[in-house]
């Protein structure tokens, strides 16, 4: 009897103290829980501890690198490999902690809506001779009955892309007081002003970039009224592009755009228009045919702020403008049609020497970019042919 006494009683004691166990990782999830929706609401990714304290010693050799320079050194070699590949030259340049790297790519997406992930998004890869795979046209099917012959399909021709770099790079200058002066709110402030810098450039490259010691443009090489499939086949570097058919845009303009691309582009969750915030406005309340707007009250489902005829539309002060002979309005599965890449980490230089008194922050990254299939993407021309 007081064997098995003695033995619910150690059993009572296992199962509370489980319980308790239970109890107490129910908490820490909730607590877990309770973070990632403040933080998602908020609109900011969460980051773990090792993160947060080189984000507040980065934050520290900002203000002063030469005072903090061992603590950086230490914190370098402590986290390098959670947060960023780290490395520092002669002229003073540090690998940019995920947190500044992640806001300035976030300020920048505005600016450069190609850099957005829904949209096209950035490849970072790990080499500059980087090669992608590409088709040179849609692959085709074909029928036949149970016995017929079998015939070769117009199967897609295989080629690669190799992106053109250039690095993008930044300057932002502070006074030595009000370094000292901003505290937190520096980091905050570095993030923004280089990424519309940044971002502003990047995106009038990847519109119309020559290739020289910056990306490649989608319109560099100029677009062509050849259709997908016709032959001889267009240029691998050029896209096809729609002409008004007025002096005025109309609706009509964007559905004969539209009826440019194969299905298969059409029908991706990703496919955007790009263009200027003023050739947004234009847009709104024009006709179908003619410069009238009385069926615009009737276009609200697929004519809406949240899209064109059911898609998104991203705007950008630095695409074309809606003027003669431009291509104010880009379209397309941008994922497909065009490849942008970066390589390694972003560095930050601070230089406090050359103007006494101010300190001068050099922010630069590398992004390689190029046409990738040109069917999937096409423009429309402010001209009428």
């Amino acid at each position: 009897m007081d064997e098995t006494a003695a033995a619910l009683g150690a059993f009572l004691e296992a199962t509370t103290d489980q319980v308790r166990r239970l109890k107490s990782t129910y908490s820490d999830v909730l607590l877990v829980a309770q973070d990632a929706v403040a933080a998602a609401l908020k609109g900011k990714p969460l980051y773990s501890p090792a993160q947060q304290e080189y984000a507040k010693e980065f934050k520290h050799w900002l203000q002063d690198p030469r005072g903090h320079a061992l603590r950086m050194s230490q914190c370098v070699s402590d986290l390098s490999t959670k947060d960023v590949t780290i490395a520092s030259n002669p002229s003073g340049g540090y690998g940019v902690p995920k947190q500044l790297a992640d806001e300035i790519e976030s300020f920048a997406r505005p600016l450069c809506p190609l850099l957005k992930p829904e949209v096209c998004g950035v490849m970072p890869v790990t080499t500059s001779d980087f090669h992608q795979p590409v088709t040179l046209a849609d692959s085709s099917a074909t029928r036949t009955s149970e016995s017929g012959t079998r015939t070769a399909t117009g199967t897609a021709t295989f080629a690669d892309r190799v992106p053109s770099w250039g690095e993008y790079s930044a300057f932002v200058t502070a006074s030595q007081h009000a370094r000292e002066d901003m505290g937190d709110r520096l980091q905050r402030w570095l993030a923004k002003d280089i990424a519309e810098q940044i971002g502003a450039q990047l995106m009038t490259d990847i519109v119309s970039g020559t290739g020289s010691g910056q990306v490649l443009g989608i319109t560099h090489t100029a677009p062509v009224t050849t259709a997908d499939f016709a032959s001889p086949q267009r240029s691998m570097d050029a896209i096809q592009y729609q002409a008004m058919a007025g002096a005025s845009i109309v609706l009509g303009d964007i559905e004969n755009l539209l009826g440019n691309f194969g299905e298969g582009y059409l029908t991706a969750d990703d496919f955007t228009f790009i263009m200027r915030p003023s050739t947004w406005f234009k847009l709104f309340g024009v006709g179908r045919a003619g410069t009238g707007s009385i069926e615009a009250p009737f276009l609200m489902p697929r004519f809406s702020l949240a899209g064109l005829y059911g898609f998104r539309v991203e705007t950008s002060g630095n695409a074309p403008a809606a003027t003669s002979n431009q291509f104010p309005i880009l379209a397309g599965d941008f994922k497909r049609g065009y490849l942008l890449v970066s390589r390694g980490p972003g560095m930050l230089t601070v230089d406090e020497v050359t103007t006494v008194g101010q300190v001068k922050y050099r922010y630069r990254i590398r992004y390689g970019g190029a046409i990738r299939q040109g069917n999937a993407i096409k423009a429309l021309k402010w001209a009428t042919s």
